[in-house]
């Protein structure tokens, strides 16, 4: 495994090195990580040093192990680490002391940005982002100005951003073609479906606040479920599989699930679906300005998005399986909306489902709406830069 000048490192050195190849060849491997981080005490036994307390930090800010992960970046003296760390539990005040401090880079601006952006500092977020010209940055960038209020500024750079992503998909969500199975697993999860960017983030976190139940985030199990399917393959036990390891009932918030309803269903006839909408226009400026993971290749340029949410509108037409709440609905009246979506859930009501930003850790693409109070500023969005659109579509009514 380890090079002919092994037998010459001193044992400090060889303790490093088993402890970073147990982290690079299983980053995600909990035996893994807690070897590593033994490995990483054995060799600060002995000889103290940053470069170890910061590989320490990370393991733990992977494990989210946050106090443990805060204290191994106080020791490396690692003012990036703990300016994301405070950004990730929302410690807004202590992550500015500490990124504003930390080397100049576009990851640490663009960390600066999204704390600038939660506190305020609208000006300084932009002042930090103005030397880097990459894609992150830009996304990041058009945010800040959206919040400033500066809209054609923010409206300007989001050209910029998506033609530099490079991505398109004229065509997207052709239907699959697959066997679906018949299975009939007892269980009722929940999946919360619709175009992103449509309010599926607030719902699920609403949900997952309820005693009996529990999130699966964005779990892309049934894309996964749905090439296999399409390409041949011949599946069993898949109500079992996607189960597997969850005591409460789940909550399943991967927008795209609406492609493959025909295929839930056939594995959980009980399965309860919710189709979140959201104003079309409001949606479509919320992906415009989104950065999205993964590959949703449609999102990137104007025509395709439109398509997008088109095709998504036809794959609903016609179900009657499925709940429709309105985004809006939700945010202005979110508990006799809540209520609706528990007693369709077979729920009884629990006044926590409220309290959506119960987890303050909570991160992901939506965090920074999400970890909020509900508010309404983003309802009629779409009204300061409907004028900028490609093509003037005129007031529509909600779908």
């Amino acid at each position: 495994m380890f090079g002919p000048e092994w037998p010459r490192l001193s044992p400090f050195k060889k303790l490093l090195l088993r402890a970073n190849v147990l982290v690079e060849e299983s980053p995600h491997d909990s035996k893994a990580q807690l070897r590593a981080l033994e490995l990483y005490r054995q060799a600060l036994e002995l000889q103290d040093s940053r470069l170890v307390w910061r590989n320490i930090g990370r393991l733990h800010f992977a494990r989210k192990e946050w106090e443990n992960a805060e204290q191994a970046f106080l020791q490396s003296h690692d003012h990036f680490w703990l300016g994301l760390l405070y950004e990730w539990t929302s410690r807004f005040e202590e992550g500015w002391e500490h990124i504003r401090k930390a080397s100049p880079s576009a990851d640490q601006a663009r960390v600066m940005a999204r704390i600038a952006r939660q506190t305020g500092r609208y000006d300084e977020g932009i002042a930090a982002l103005r030397p880097w010209n990459d894609v992150d940055s830009l996304f990041e960038l058009i945010h800040l100005y959206d919040k400033k209020g500066e809209d054609a500024k923010a409206w300007e750079t989001s050209l910029k951003a998506n033609a530099a992503k490079g991505l398109r998909d004229p065509d997207p969500f052709q239907p699959v073609e697959m066997t679906i199975p018949n299975e009939g697993t007892p269980g009722a999860p929940v999946f919360i479906v619709g175009m992103p960017r449509s309010g599926t983030t607030l719902l699920e976190r609403m949900l997952a606040q309820h005693p009996v139940m529990e999130s699966r985030g964005e779990s892309l199990f049934f894309d996964f479920i749905a090439g296999q399917l399409s390409g041949g393959q011949n599946l069993m036990r898949i109500g079992e599989a996607y189960l597997m390891g969850y005591t409460r009932r789940t909550v399943d918030k991967y927008p795209l699930n609406f492609r493959y309803l025909d295929l839930i269903r056939g594995v959980f006839p009980d399965a309860r679906i919710i189709d979140m909408r959201r104003s079309r226009d409001d949606t479509l400026l919320s992906c415009w300005f989104r950065n999205f993971r993964g590959q949703m290749r449609w999102a990137y340029h104007w025509d395709d998005l439109e398509t997008a949410y088109d095709r998504y509108l036809e794959t609903m037409e016609g179900r009657t399986d499925v709940m429709k709440v309105r985004y809006e609905q939700l945010v202005l009246n979110p508990e006799a909306v809540l209520r609706k979506v528990l007693d369709h859930c077979g729920l009884p009501w629990d006044k926590r489902c409220l309290n959506h930003n119960a987890d303050p850790t909570f991160h992901e693409y939506s965090y920074q709406e999400v970890r909020q109070p509900i508010f309404r500023d983003h309802i009629g969005r779409a009204d300061r830069y409907r004028g900028f659109f490609p093509q003037e579509r005129g007031l529509e009514a909600l779908a």
